[in-house]
């Protein structure tokens, strides 16, 4: 009975932690803490970004560690709607991120690049499997559905980027009035209202 109010603390400030952000990690990473510490506080905590190649390189090149850099991967691949890029998928695979849930990350949300055979020898070379080579070999950029195109804006992905991946995905809709104003609603600049 005594150590229920400990508990119950001990609950209610874990849940009160926010996810980290990307100024945090870099600030933890080349203050130089426990790669293995900030892996298991950034998956516990999450991050609250979408993640990127260019900053897994920069954290990588600041000393994080595989372990880090795959923590984070996992976390990103949870947390983002968005298609995979180039970079980050060949970051991912240098950290030694498991190839099956880069497989269900590119099944569920795409890539935005057609992928060159140059690119899919040097990931094979970096630890890609059999599995991840094929689904990349086959992939191609799918067009977003009014759905994803929300989710994009809700999630916070800014206005350039949101422009970019409709323009190379294309639509399997077509954006009535109604919708277009919808997206406004949502909070989309005259960028994504145009590519749209």
């Amino acid at each position: 009975i005594l150590l229920f109010p400990l508990i119950a603390t001990a609950q209610t400030t874990s849940t009160l932690l926010k996810p980290l952000s990307e100024a945090q990690l870099q600030q933890l990473v080349k203050a130089g803490v426990d790669n293995e510490r900030l892996a298991k506080t950034v998956s516990e905590r999450g991050i609250g970004f979408d993640l990127s190649g260019d900053f897994l390189a920069t954290l990588h090149k600041e000393g994080a560690l595989p372990v880090l850099l795959k923590a984070l991967g996992e976390s990103g691949l949870k947390r983002s709607q968005i298609p995979l890029d180039e970079k980050l998928l060949r970051e991912l695979v240098t950290a030694g991120m498991d190839n099956l849930l880069l497989v269900k990350a590119i099944l569920e949300h795409g890539v935005d690049f057609q992928p060159a055979a140059k690119f899919l020898e040097a990931l094979q070379e970096a630890g890609a499997g059999e599995a991840l080579l094929k689904v990349l070999r086959e992939a191609v950029p799918k067009p977003l559905t009014k759905e994803q195109v929300l989710n994009l804006l809700g999630s916070g992905v800014s206005h350039e980027r949101v422009a970019v991946l409709v323009t190379i995905h294309g639509l399997n809709f077509k954006p009535s009035d109604e919708y277009l104003d919808t997206i406004r609603i949502a909070g989309a600049d005259d960028t994504v209202v145009k590519a749209l």
